[in-house]
């Protein structure tokens, strides 16, 4: 079954909750990364909400989600 569901939207959340503005720099998350070169891992959340008034229909949902890094 590949029905997808409709008049959802879908939040990303930093590890401390709140949550992450597309396009907006100032609600993304900072992370140092240590000089030792070692492998680090950072987690975010993603849920799904109703889009406007309308009710969420059943059925699957896609997303695709970008992470970029400014190297400072």
């Amino acid at each position: 079954d590949k029905t997808y569901s409709l008049n959802v939207q879908i939040r990303v959340r930093k590890e401390d909750g709140s949550q992450v503005f597309i396009d907006n720099p100032s609600t993304g998350q900072t992370y140092l990364i240590p000089e030792s070169a070692e492998p680090i891992s950072h987690r975010f959340v993603a849920s799904y909400y109703a889009l406007g008034d309308s009710a969420v229909t059943a059925g699957k949902i896609q997303t695709i989600a970008g992470v970029e890094l400014d190297y400072k």
